[in-house]
């Protein structure tokens, strides 16, 4: 008896809800190996297009600054493989294009910012204007270190903050 065979409408939609769990891994705190596997079946061009651009888009809809540098690295090693590159190509999503780029700028914004952090207080006040104030950073610092005023950079496990899935979703609609 042979088995059915299933539509490849179905396995492809079957496979787009396999990218939506991998999302809510993603909120459960295993954001690098998603992005890893991602990157990993791309590199071996063994995803379609469109699931690339679903996964890039969902995940590029539910994030928030600031991101931790193995994040950043992570999402820029995946959209710079060439079967992620030609998947947002051949998509040609003006949608895609807007969230890469804001994407790309938030980046460089929180890279700005933690430059102007390690100036001391009063030349930051001269390079530019509106520069939190050290009671700012360091509450940011204290909220980012888990509340340990004590916390050391090298100590501190940086999150990604994600928009919940569901959120996500409603704002597409």
């Amino acid at each position: 008896m042979k088995p059915e065979t299933v539509s490849p409408t179905k396995v492809l939609e079957l496979k787009k809800n396999m990218i939506n769990e991998m999302i809510i891994q993603m909120q459960l705190g295993y954001v690098l190996p998603v992005i890893d596997f991602m990157k990993q079946n791309s590199i071996a061009a063994a995803m379609d297009h469109s699931l690339l651009r679903h996964f890039v888009t969902q995940v590029l809809q539910s994030v928030l600054p600031p991101f931790s540098q193995d994040f950043i690295n992570g999402i820029n090693g995946l959209l710079q493989t060439p079967s992620c590159t030609r998947a947002l190509r051949a998509g040609q999503s003006p949608v895609i294009q807007r969230l890469i780029q804001n994407f790309r700028v938030a980046c460089v914004d929180q890279q700005k910012k933690k430059k102007l952090e390690k100036v001391p207080k009063s030349d930051a006040e001269s390079l530019a204007q509106g520069v939190r104030s050290s009671t700012d950073v360091s509450s940011q610092e204290n909220s980012r270190n888990g509340g340990d005023p004590n916390a050391t950079g090298s100590n501190r496990k940086e999150t990604i903050r994600l928009v919940p899935f569901t959120q996500a979703n409603k704002a597409n609609n």
